[in-house]
């Protein structure tokens, strides 16, 4: 997917509020890092105030580890974006975010490696 076509689906869904405050003003953050081969995708894209040195945004770069805990930041090593949950704030509750760009109230099946689709597929 693309900027062009995510970042609309990101802002729509937020409703242009930062998702982890519920502050007005908002720029599009990548939780797995664009250098990290984190995608343009809603499940790893949020809409979060500020910038890279201010408002929620800038508070995951300052604090990474907390910001891992509470899903924000994705580290290139860790699960994919779609089975990292966050708390949104003008929900009150954790949620796992959609490829679609909705919220999820339950944790999403993990997908299925190559090696166990291609078992499958050799069982069947």
């Amino acid at each position: 997917m693309s900027e062009h076509i995510t970042r609309p689906i990101v802002n729509t869904r937020s409703g242009g509020r930062c998702e982890r405050c519920g502050q007005t003003g908002t720029t599009i953050h990548h939780r797995r890092k664009r250098s990290r081969a984190g995608r343009w995708s809603p499940d790893n894209c949020v809409a979060l105030c500020g910038d890279g040195a201010r408002g929620c945004h800038g508070w995951t770069e300052t604090h990474p580890d907390e910001a891992v805990r509470e899903g924000w930041l994705i580290p290139s090593w860790g699960p994919s974006p779609e089975l990292v949950p966050v708390v949104v704030a003008s929900l009150g509750m954790q949620v796992w975010l959609a490829p679609d760009g909705g919220y999820l109230l339950d944790q999403p099946e993990p997908p299925e490696s190559a090696a166990q689709q291609q078992k499958g597929v050799r069982d069947e």
